[in-house]
């Protein structure tokens, strides 16, 4: 009778065990031996509080395996398959977790600092209260159930990058998270994920719009000053083909000055205008000038800023087209328009929210 209540004992022990660890014993002793097991079979495998600083877990499977406040500082774990484990409390400082699986697990409170996390696959995953000071999120799945401490994901780098497979949910409330605080800049880095990605799922034609008008301009506003600098440099092109007009005059298209028929110096000048050619004038400098003033041309009633900039001209003339050169300046001035409102909106507010 002893010896029968003995065998059942046993046997409940070995079922509960075979329940609780589904781990392949060989794998966990080797572990806990030599802290080197890539590609290791430790789903469900106990190991809470243990101490796996600097172990070898490339590949390894731990799904639902129990790591809660284990110490895996500087552990190797990329594409590690941790879905539904528990690393609440977890020390991953300085771990790397590239490619790492972590749908469904738990990482509140763990410490992430400086963890390599790139495109690694948060889904459903618990970050509640976990520190993330100078991780690396190149290119994670970011899909948390809880979003980590703000102040230290601000740290972070990588935001930018971030993209979603399901929802854009919890991108969205890192972004209103990082509003709240007062993190402009991390805001906007977000909003570039965002959109970023919207732009990837939309139709060819729709997507190369929005990235030739928002997103190589401006980033989705992460780069307010760029659409002024691409202003500027657009200037240099635009003068190159006015230039050819001044050199090589085709018919009644090319660049006049006119004279201010109210001018003080009536001496200088001419009543009527003239086309300007290479024979008349500096073909490069009025070629240039012409150039700026059309991107400047830019103002409301009274207030105009190539007007302003004509002003600093020491004689009283102005330069207009005819023609399609004369098209092609106005050309030039509705994208400065939409460089100039771009930069103001970008920088003064969140247009792309």
């Amino acid at each position: 009778m002893i010896a029968r209540n003995f065998q059942i004992v046993f046997l409940i022990v070995v079922i509960v065990g075979g329940a609780a660890s589904a781990a392949d014993p060989t794998h966990v002793k080797k572990l806990t031996d030599t802290k080197i097991c890539p590609g290791c079979d430790l789903s469900e495998a106990l190991l809470s509080t243990a101490n796996l600083a600097g172990a070898d877990l490339t590949g390894a499977n731990l799904r639902n395996a129990d790591l809660s406040g284990a110490i895996l500082t500087e552990a190797l774990l990329i594409g590690a398959r941790l879905s539904g484990s528990n690393l609440k409390g977890a020390r991953l400082a300085y771990a790397e977790l590239n490619l790492a699986g972590l749908p469904d697990a738990d990482l509140s409170d763990a410490l992430l600092d400086k963890a390599e996390l790139s495109q690694a696959y948060f889904s459903r995953t618990k970050l509640a209260g976990a520190k993330l000071f100078g991780a690396d999120l190149e290119g994670a799945v970011f899909e948390p159930i809880s979003l980590p401490d703000i102040q230290s994901i601000s740290d972070a780098t990588g935001l930018k990058s971030l993209t979603y497979h399901e929802s854009p949910s919890a991108l969205r409330l890192l972004r209103k998270e990082f509003k709240e605080s007062g993190l402009q800049n991390k805001q906007k880095e977000i909003t570039y994920a965002l959109m970023h990605q919207k732009r990837l799922e939309v139709g060819k034609i729709e997507g190369f719009l929005r990235y030739a008008l928002f997103e190589l301009t401006s980033d989705w506003g992460l780069s307010p000053f760029r659409p002024l600098l691409l202003m500027a440099l657009l200037v240099l092109p635009f003068a190159v083909v006015y230039a050819g007009t001044i050199v090589r005059p085709i018919g009644s298209a090319g660049i006049w000055r006119v004279w201010d028929k109210d001018r003080i110096r009536q001496d200088i000048g001419t009543a009527s205008p003239v086309q300007l050619n290479s024979a008349n004038c500096s073909f490069a400098w009025n070629a240039l000038y012409f150039s700026i003033i059309s991107a400047f041309y830019v103002g409301w009633h009274e207030i105009n800023i190539g007007t302003w900039i004509g002003r600093l001209n020491p004689r009283e003339y102005t330069l207009r087209a005819t023609g399609w050169v004369r098209s092609l300046s106005g050309f030039q001035s509705l994208i400065s328009i939409f460089l100039i409102a771009l930069a103001f909106l970008t920088y003064f507010g969140d247009p792309f929210e």
